[in-house]
């Protein structure tokens, strides 16, 4: 039973720091595709 909830726990941080991870990678992306739009903007 306690080691089912430790894992449980376990398996929920694990989640967490993908998600924070994801949406890293996510703002990431989108700052860099702003940055090339004006970029391209600036140059065209």
């Amino acid at each position: 039973m306690y080691r089912d909830s430790a894992k449980a726990r376990v398996a929920a941080r694990d989640l967490r720091k993908q998600q924070v991870k994801l949406f890293k990678l996510g703002a990431t992306i989108t700052l860099c595709a702003f940055l090339i739009s004006q970029l391209a903007e600036m140059i065209f």
